[in-house]
């Protein structure tokens, strides 16, 4: 879904179809918004990473002696809570977890006067009791801003030590990667700017393949944080696997890429933590021939059953549709209004299912990646929104029912089944206004898939409820509206459906002309036509 109308003259162009600019439109939208949450979501996702991934493995640089405790800090446990000695506690022993967390009671101000200035003694002892290579590790793993508070704070704890300290601890207090400024100078460089990178991570030839052992599911994918010094810092790297990856496989993951090097990215000669996905392959198994046993929709050859899937999934805004159509052939598109989109993979192996769609046309440009288990009704498991333009988001819950398409009876309305849209443009603007409405008949009555122009293309909804009346269809949606702007509201929306006509003809109150049968919708994706998917790599 895309909210907020777009205001660009690139789309100022008389001889444009309306269709033809709602395409424009998507593909420019939300740009603006995502580089301006850029920055604060780098280190966000860094942090929530880290203070939330309860299994975290200790860092690369080696376990810390168990001598020696960290000093007393009063004030700051009494400000912090009761979880704050237990982060200390597992800082202490190396514990990622623990580390990002006591690092982020600085970043986030958390504390003040007495409080503070013991937090920040504190970090200075686990810096001197982890040694300087799992603590720069840990640092490399925050923006050049972030990184320079902390070593301002461990100054201060020192005092009048505080001369020695880079020279005592050339890592952390020196250049982030080779040939870089200093970790002050990048942070001043990059303060106003947005952290996108203008060199993109590049991973060594010499890394050696991840060998994942016979327990391992099918298919691993790892999200893993690249620090700015070019390496994995495994502590803060997730696992995800349909069925749950045993410790075998995580382990052997997590030692070979300790050993990975990478080119990191960089903005203006500033070396950039980075999150990559890595997709793993474990030992061949069987191709499900059919899931039908226990109710589960059938599948062969490793796709799924013909019929309309349907399933939502929330970011930090909003509720998002993800609808997919797979035809008799197994041909497989999403429906990503103004347009279709193939995907980029999908494989049922037994009951498990990994899909990947193609890239979205808007400014954001993202691709989701599905891992789950067949249902009975469909399928379910977790979503992740991955892209160039936007930090990952998931994984978040995702189930996706499956309706399977009857074109030939007369209970399901079959005859209204078509897109119907009344879009129209601004040539001023160059925006795109108007509805659009997408009706499936199947064998569990109309679905209606409601996408709202205010500028751009915002939806598709699925419609909670669907009437018909003669030639009208009413529609209701039970939850409406942004996370951040609550409540959710219901919407409901009455539109009249006509016959197609001379776009010049129409207006508002006209109702919506249908535009194409669902069997001319969905013909360039039978016939191949669509243009192949773009794919994150």
């Amino acid at each position: 879904m895309r909210r907020g109308a777009n205001r660009g003259s690139q789309f100022r162009t008389s001889g444009l179809t309306s269709r033809q600019r709602a395409n424009q439109a998507a593909k420019a939208r939300r740009a603006v918004r995502s580089q301006s949450l850029a920055a604060l979501r780098l280190l966000v996702i860094s942090l929530v990473v880290q203070f939330g991934h309860v299994s975290a493995a200790r860092g690369q640089g080696g376990l810390p002696s168990t001598s020696g405790r960290p000093p007393e800090a009063p004030a700051a446990a009494a400000a912090g809570g009761a979880q704050y000695l237990d982060v200390i506690d597992r800082a202490w022993r190396g514990v990622g977890l623990g580390l990002g967390a006591a690092v982020g009671y600085e970043l986030f101000g958390r504390f003040q006067g007495r409080a503070r200035d013991e937090h920040r003694r504190v970090l200075l002892a686990l810096l001197r009791h982890l040694g300087d290579e799992r603590f720069a590790l840990a640092m490399g793993g925050q923006p050049p801003g972030a990184h320079a508070s902390i070593l301002r704070a461990l100054r201060v704890a020192a005092g009048a030590d505080s001369t020695a300290l880079n020279a005592e601890y050339p890592l952390t207090f020196g250049p982030r990667a080779p040939g870089d400024p200093s970790v002050e100078q990048c942070a001043a460089i990059t303060s106003k700017l947005v952290l996108t990178p203008d060199r993109r991570l590049a991973a060594s030839p010499d890394n050696r393949q991840v060998v994942l052992p016979a327990s391992a599911p099918p298919h691993v994918t790892v999200i893993v944080l690249v620090t700015a010094s070019g390496r994995v810092d495994t502590s803060v790297s997730t696992v995800v696997s349909m069925p749950h990856a045993d410790s075998a496989t995580v382990g052997a993951i997590k030692r070979t890429l300790a050993t990975w090097r990478f080119v990191p990215a960089s903005l203006r000669g500033c070396a950039l933590p980075a999150w990559k996905n890595l997709e793993l392959e474990g030992a061949a198994t069987p191709v499900s021939q059919g899931a039908a046993a226990g109710g589960r929709p059938d599948s062969t050859q490793g796709t799924l059953a013909p019929g309309l899937y349907v399933g939502p999934w929330d970011d930090e805004y909003s509720t998002h549709w993800l609808v997919l159509l797979v035809d008799a052939h197994g041909n497989v598109v999403t429906y990503n209004p103004p347009e279709l989109l193939s995907v980029c993979d999908l494989r049922v192996i037994r009951d498990s299912i990994f899909l990947q769609t193609g890239r979205t046309a808007d400014g954001l440009g993202f691709n989701l990646y599905v891992r789950g288990s067949l249902t009975a009704s469909g399928f379910n498991g977790t979503a992740r929104r991955v892209g160039r333009n936007v930090h990952q988001s998931g994984p978040v819950p995702i189930a996706l029912t499956r309706y399977p398409i009857d074109i030939t009876d007369k209970k399901t309305n079959a005859g209204l089944s078509g897109l119907y849209d009344s879009l129209r443009g601004v040539p001023e603007t160059g925006d795109v206004l108007g509805d659009e409405l997408l009706l499936v008949p199947t064998t569990d009555g109309l679905v209606a898939l409601w996408t709202e122009y205010a500028g751009g293309p915002e939806g598709p909804y699925r419609a909670d409820s669907v009437t018909v009346r003669n030639d009208s269809v009413r529609i209701v949606i039970n939850a409406f509206g942004l996370f951040t702007q609550p409540p959710l509201r219901p919407l409901t929306r009455v539109f009249a459906l006509r016959s197609g006509g001379p776009p010049g003809n129409r207006s508002v109150s006209a109702g919506l002309e249908r535009r194409a049968t669902l069997q001319q919708f969905l013909g360039p994706a039978q016939s191949g036509a669509l243009p192949p998917p773009r794919c994150e790599r």
